[in-house]
């Protein structure tokens, strides 16, 4: 049981954060998008 709600407690988070990207990311063009990952420092 332990196991599960570890399990969960990490899954949870990452799967929010996954869709709050993808979210975040809807209608950038390319070239914003290429603008912001410059300014924030992602490749």
């Amino acid at each position: 049981m332990t196991s599960q709600l570890t399990g969960w407690c990490v899954a949870l988070p990452l799967m929010l954060l996954a869709i709050a990207t993808q979210a975040a990311a809807h209608n950038v063009t390319e070239g914003d998008a290429g603008y912001i990952q410059e300014i924030w420092g992602f490749t």
